[in-house]
């Protein structure tokens, strides 16, 4: 507006003035999660450490929309590199820019767009970085297009999150448990929430996960189950799976070497051209897994478009709780989003809770045992609590002081072997008085149970 009596030519501090809802929203907000919840005394939004995992359509937009509502600690994760095939939907990329990372370039977009924001940019794999990476976030985007990487930041945030062991009767739902079950559980009590998002051609999703007060992604169902599909988006990255070599051939193979003939996924010998070419390419990168010229047809037939506004509407509404959250401006509905680009929709689920039989997140049993127990009764008593098949004289090994393992002697003699003098016999004896005994620390044991090696916690008492 120029010059009419609605213009507002005052400073943007005036304008904000005038307007007591924009005033709320751009004000340093406290960061409302609770201690309880997981989470810290942080004084706004430039406190958070935000972590986004994927820094291709959807993470891009991310990227881009938390810089720009005010957080200004941003760590922009991605191992792949930038393709020509990206530039219709990641506006962040340029054609100068094609062979460069994703993360290095998106960091570099935002920070000249953002100079008062704070963005570090990492090239490399979810699965390459410390526990000391991820410890130091307190929000972390999943904008990624394998489920197992996923669920590979999901168990590591777990993992890393605050448990604590409690008697088994004192967790709901576990009270009227079997007398001989284990007498001990192990529960976590918080870890840092995250924000998973994800598009498939005009459809995608924000799932908000943060056990245990709302379910980690091991543990929550897919209320809107789909055909398994494969994003065209990783077409022209580097090739991890059997389908991107489909993909890349007929995508790229077909058409440079049949420039006027169509791909026709009935005819049996172009179905067989195609299995060749993404076998020479599955050899070149060392990808394993079989490709049949059944599964190049199944590939082939489920390819979905990357379209660009699915990934701008997903990645808006997932900003957009999460500010609700972090600043109060809002009541945050952080349930399970679904949008569908074809009828203009949202839905939005009913809140989950976790579910208390989750392998990832829920209780996990705690092995008791007494100082004084032979060799022979530890695995009895890990048989009985654990519900294990242990094998006969399986063999018996702990994580000692300093991740040091100590191994219990096979045979008779090692079967009347008591712990305690198993730890003094291995110079370990102060450790098992005075940390593992008083709940300092939880040690693992590794026994041979049901025909495979299980990792256990121990509770040991004098």
């Amino acid at each position: 507006m120029s010059g009419s009596a609605g213009s507002c030519e005052a400073p943007i501090d005036r304008c904000v003035d005038r307007c007591s809802g924009l005033q709320h929203l751009v004000r340093a907000g406290r960061y409302t999660l609770s201690a309880e919840e997981g989470g810290a005394d942080l004084s706004g939004l430039a406190e958070v450490e935000v972590l986004i995992v994927g820094a291709g359509g959807t993470g891009s937009e991310i990227l881009h929309l938390l810089a720009m509502s005010g957080f200004a600690r941003l760590t922009i994760l991605d191992m792949d590199r930038i393709e020509l095939s990206n530039l219709n939907r990641q506006f962040l990329f340029q054609e100068k820019d094609i062979g460069a990372f994703k993360s290095d370039v998106a960091a570099a977009f935002v920070r000249a767009r953002c100079p008062g924001v704070a963005i570090h940019a990492v090239v490399g794999s979810a699965e390459e970085q410390s526990d000391d990476f991820y410890r130091r976030f307190d929000l972390i985007f999943l904008a990624l297009d394998s489920n197992a990487v996923r669920h590979w930041v999901n168990r590591k945030v777990v993992e890393l999150g605050t448990w604590e062991v409690v008697p088994r009767a004192a967790v709901p739902g576990l009270a009227a448990a079997d007398a001989h079950a284990a007498p001990f559980v192990r529960v976590l009590r918080a870890c840092t929430p995250l924000v998973d998002v994800g598009t498939e051609g005009y459809r995608g999703h924000t799932k908000f996960r943060h056990p245990p007060r709302l379910p980690c992604l091991a543990c929550a169902m897919d209320p809107t189950p789909g055909e398994e599909k494969v994003p065209m988006c990783t077409l022209h990255t580097i090739p991890r799976l059997p389908q991107h070599c489909v993909l890349y051939a007929k995508e790229k193979l077909w058409r440079d070497a049949f420039p006027d003939t169509d791909l026709d996924a009935d005819r049996e010998e172009h179905i067989r051209w195609l299995t060749e070419q993404a076998r020479q390419r599955q050899r070149e990168f060392g990808i394993h897994g079989d490709i049949t010229e059944k599964y190049v047809l199944g590939v082939v037939k489920n390819v979905v478009p990357a379209v660009g506004f699915t990934n701008a509407f997903v990645a808006g509404q997932a900003v957009t709780e999460v500010v609700k959250r972090f600043t109060g401006v809002g009541e945050s509905r952080e349930v399970f989003w679904v949008y569908s680009g074809l009828n203009g929709s949202f839905l939005m689920a009913t809140a989950e809770t976790g579910l208390p039989s989750c392998p990832v997140c829920g209780p996990v049993p705690v092995l008791a045992l007494r100082a004084d127990m032979t060799l022979a009764e530890v695995r009895a008593a890990a048989a009985a609590q654990l519900r294990l098949t242990v094998t006969a004289a399986a063999p018996l090994l702990w994580t000692g002081p300093g991740g040091r393992l100590i191994q219990a002697p096979a045979g008779a003699a090692g079967d009347a072997m008591t712990l305690l003098s198993l730890f003094a016999q291995a110079g370990a004896e102060p450790y098992l008085r005075e940390q593992w005994c008083t709940d300092a620390v939880l040690p693992y044991m590794t026994i041979t149970a049901e025909e495979r090696s299980c990792q256990v916690l121990c509770k040991c008492t004098l």
